[in-house]
């Protein structure tokens, strides 16, 4: 019979909520930097408090840096996931930034 533990979270755990990422990777290719990104909304008021415009931008909410093999290993267990998702939840559908959905 097998037995069943909790992992434990680090003192310094941090969850983060992000809506977009960037993926790069510096020139000596050593290792592949994420870039988790969040909307960062403002709401300008004039002086007697008024709404007259909301702005925003996006901001890096968090980086991950990963050496190649494991973000390899992180993409291949992000496919066998999201398979598993899309067999229970059916396609998730991406839309590319023109608006037009792609079939993945």
């Amino acid at each position: 019979m097998s037995s069943q533990r909790v992992v434990k979270r680090a003192s310094d755990f941090v969850e983060r909520t992000a809506t977009s990422a960037v993926v790069s990777f510096p020139e000596d290719g050593s290792v592949f930097v994420i870039d988790f990104l969040k909307p960062n909304i403002d709401i300008v008021v004039d002086e007697r408090g008024k709404i007259v415009n909301v702005r925003g931008e996006l901001e890096i909410t968090a980086r991950i840096v990963l050496p190649p093999m494991v973000c390899k290993r992180l993409l291949n267990a992000l496919k066998n996931s999201i398979e598993k998702y899309e067999s229970a939840f059916g396609e998730i559908h991406v839309k590319r930034p023109g608006g037009e959905k792609s079939r993945s």
